[in-house]
This record gives C-alpha cells, sequence and structure tokens, in this order.
C-alpha cells in the first residue's frame, strides 16, 4: 500500500497587538485674577484709588478709596478733587462744593465717618456722565485733603441774638443763623465773643470757652441749614447787654468777632 503523504501544518500568524494611546488631558484654565486698582495718589496723610465698577451708554459708575495714612485719627475731614464728569449721584459722603468753571469738587463726611482712624478706608460710589478726550475717558485727579475747617462767607450766613424774657439775675434767648446763600451750609460751627455768660444751652453744643470767647458747633439734628433756612439755638443765661446798653434788655443783644465755619 502506497503511504498517505505527511501533512504540513501552516502555524497561524500571532496578530499584532495596537499599541494604546492614551488620551491627551486638555489644559487646566485657572481662574482670571481681576487686576487690583492702582492708588491714584499716596501722600503721608492719604491714599486714594479709583476704579470703575460698571459703564453703560455715557454714564460711569465709579469707585473712590479713601484711606487714612497719616497715622492718627482724621476729624471732620475734606476730600477736593477734580473731575471733569458730573457727579449725578454719590454714596458714602456728600458734596460739600462744585466749581463747575474749575471742576472742582470737595467732599464731606457723612454723620457716620466723621472719624477715620488711622489704617481705616471708606469706599465712595458715584453715578457720573463719562467726559472722553482722544478716546480716552478722562479720570478724577489733583486730590487733596483739606483742613476740616473752612470758613462761609459771612455774606451768606446771618447771626443774629435776640433776648427772649429776663428776670432778676437771668435770662433766656436765642442765637439765630440764617443761610442767605444759595448752597446748603453742612456740619456748620460758630465762634463769637459774648459780654453775657451762658448757663446752659439747646439746639448746639458749646465745644469750648475762653473767658467771653465761645465756640457751639451743630447739634446732630439741625447739622444742615439749607438756603433761605434758619436754625435756632436757645440758651439760658446772665449779663448780655441789649441795643441800649441796658442789662438783659429784651430785643436783640451785642455778638462781636462772629465767625462761622464748617468742619
Amino acid at each position: 500500500a502506497t503511504p498517505s503523504p505527511e501533512v504540513t501544518v501552516t502555524p497561524s500568524p500571532e496578530p499584532t497587538a495596537v499599541p494604546s494611546v492614551e488620551p491627551t488631558k486638555a489644559p487646566s484654565v485657572g481662574p482670571t485674577a481681576t487686576p487690583t486698582p492702582t492708588p491714584m495718589v499716596t501722600t503721608d496723610e492719604m491714599e486714594v484709588t479709583y476704579s470703575e465698577v460698571t459703564t453703560w451708554e455715557d454714564k460711569v459708575l465709579g469707585s473712590l478709596t479713601f484711606k487714612n495714612t497719616s497715622g492718627s485719627t482724621l476729624e471732620g475731614w475734606n476730600l477736593g478733587f477734580t473731575y471733569e464728569g458730573e457727579i449725578e449721584q454719590i454714596w458714602g459722603v456728600v458734596i460739600n462744593e462744585h466749581e463747575v468753571n474749575t471742576k472742582r469738587y470737595i467732599l464731606e463726611p457723612e454723620a457716620y465717618n466723621q472719624q477715620l482712624t488711622a489704617g481705616e478706608s471708606i469706599k465712595i460710589l458715584f453715578i457720573a456722565s463719562v467726559i472722553k478726550e482722544d478716546d480716552m475717558t478722562l479720570l478724577p485727579s489733583e486730590f487733596e485733603l483739606l483742613a476740616p475747617e473752612r470758613m462761609i462767607n459771612s455774606g451768606t450766613v446771618k447771626v443774629t441774638g435776640i433776648l427772649v424774657s429776663s428776670w432778676d439775675g437771668g435770662c433766656s434767648g436765642e442765637i439765630q443763623l440764617t443761610n442767605t446763600g444759595e448752597e446748603a451750609i453742612r456740619n456748620w460751627s460758630l465762634e463769637f465773643d459774648l459780654e453775657g455768660k451762658i448757663s446752659s444751652i439747646w439746639g448746639g453744643m458749646i465745644v469750648s470757652q475762653e473767658e467771653s470767647h465761645y465756640v457751639i458747633k451743630n447739634a446732630s439734628y439741625n447739622s444742615t441749614i439749607n438756603a433761605g433756612e434758619t436754625v435756632t439755638i436757645g440758651f439760658i443765661g446772665s449779663g448780655f447787654t441789649g441795643s441800649s446798653e441796658e442789662e438783659n434788655e429784651l430785643g436783640e443783644f451785642k455778638m462781636q468777632n462772629v465767625l462761622v465755619t464748617t468742619y
């Protein structure tokens, strides 16, 4: 018998492994840091920083941060600066003056922030019109910390002393401050020399007395004298000289070296 031929088995090729590809990680994106506003002015007394909170059409909501760097408490501070825009609303302060021709503003504190301790800051927000020059928005500039006391022009305030009643050894009277100007008088102080002696007072506070010289500040409820308004300080005293040189005579009494300031 013819032998059967041997069958050669061809081995199956091993499959080539496909290398696995690691997915590329997307780079992580951190939050964009908010730029820190750069101080516009830094002195031994103050630091002022300005930033724009938002803008719309031709308006801006601006933020001024005023910091006391003097090392001591500021009492009744005033902040002056130049700004081309027209401030329409403001929070945190009161506009004491606005010189339209020079574009100069003077701000004074509200009742709650009259004192600014060393290192303390306050934020002032305002809405104003946007003024541009060569496509650049004009910012507040020329900041100045002003003396807290500012003299009021004698032509804008009238001070009158009146004795209302009298008795042996005493009298009651009034001191009237009338704002004859066109702008409100805020946070006022009254100084004068007087022949009589004030023993008690209401509608104001005696902050100092040296012999016949008195300094009186407003009460909390009458710190503002609007244009055309009159504020009255009442008192009880003695030794007043009337217009006819008679002691405690009813009617107007003499006051000398009268000075009205704001603080």
